[in-house]
Order: structure tokens, then C-alpha cells, then sequence
């Protein structure tokens, strides 16, 4: 699919994509469905740091979310930096 063509998909509101060759799913299909084994539930939570703080966390490389092509684990950079700023050692 080009650029042009998907642009020209996301223009248009869902009530105008044609959706009547895909088979609805019955029920059964969700029956045997399984979450992922690699499904980790996560709390958001908001928090305040330094500034020098945040300087060394955009300084250890991506931090989750700004590259969604390859985005690290969430607690790659969180949990050694609150290591290391908690106690003193990584």
C-alpha cells in the first residue's frame, strides 16, 4: 500500500469503509482465545523528578513511547535509574 493510498484510507470515517467481505466472528472463536504469555498488567503512574534527573534518563538512550517502532521495555530505563538515584548504586 503507498503513502497516498493509506493517507486516503485515514481520511475517511469508518462509515464509509466497506467491511462486508470480512466474516464477523461467531462467539466460538473466542472461546479457546488465551491472553499472551508475555502479557505483564501495568500501573501508570505520574511522577515528579529533577531536572538533572531527567537529563540522565534522556541520556541513557530511547525512553519508552518516543520511538514506537522499537520501543524498550517501560521499566528499562525506570528501574535502574530509581536504583541507582534511591541507593546510590546501579
Amino acid at each position: 500500500m503507498t503513502d497516498a493510498q493509506k493517507a486516503e484510507l485515514a481520511a475517511k470515517p469508518d462509515s464509509e469503509i466497506e467491511f462486508s467481505d470480512i466474516s464477523p466472528l461467531a462467539e466460538s472463536f473466542w472461546q479457546n482465545a488465551e491472553r499472551s504469555r508475555f502479557y505483564k498488567p501495568i500501573k501508570q503512574i505520574t511522577a515528579r523528578v529533577d531536572t538533572d534527573v531527567l537529563a540522565w534518563l534522556k541520556s541513557q538512550g530511547k525512553i519508552s513511547g518516543t520511538d514506537q517502532r522499537d520501543p524498550p521495555p517501560p521499566n528499562a530505563l525506570v528501574d535502574p535509574a530509581l536504583a541507582y538515584f534511591l541507593t546510590g548504586a546501579a
